[in-house]
């Protein structure tokens, strides 16, 4: 269980930087960060949290992920995010996860291209085709 453990921290910090990488944290996005947080717990081998535990994780996290997005090591930071999940199945369950969070505001913004594009890259699928801006 110690990998499922890593992984699944791992996917909460991936979907929670899907959530602040365009630097506006909108209700929609942190919507979707809790049921695609949910939905894929039972991938990483846990029973799905309840919102209040994901909201307390993210604002824990978040003043951290955000230095670190900030940073000089952005990229590390992502690349080794993503390079960090290593089950197929949750790879292809975060991709749709960070797609859908992304979009959920209406709003696809460049950044979050760009980070959905590292993910697939990294983890070999195609980048969807979503033109940034609003989605509507």
């Amino acid at each position: 269980m110690p990998g499922k453990i890593k992984d699944w921290m791992n996917v909460l910090r991936i979907l929670a930087i899907t959530v602040i990488i365009d630097g506006r944290e909108r209700e929609a996005e942190l919507l979707a960060f809790t049921e695609y947080a949910q939905g894929l717990a039972p991938l990483a081998g846990y029973d799905p949290p309840n919102a209040d535990w994901l909201a307390d994780w993210y604002g824990a996290q978040r003043p951290e992920i955000i230095a670190e997005i900030k940073g000089r090591g952005k990229n590390t930071v992502i690349l080794k995010a993503f390079a960090s999940v290593t089950d197929p199945a949750l790879r292809e369950a975060v991709f749709d996860a960070i797609i859908h969070i992304a979009v959920s505001d209406k709003d696809y913004h460049a950044s979050e291209s760009d980070y959905i594009r590292s993910a697939a890259a990294i983890w070999g699928f195609r980048p969807p085709f979503i033109k940034t801006g609003p989605t509507e």
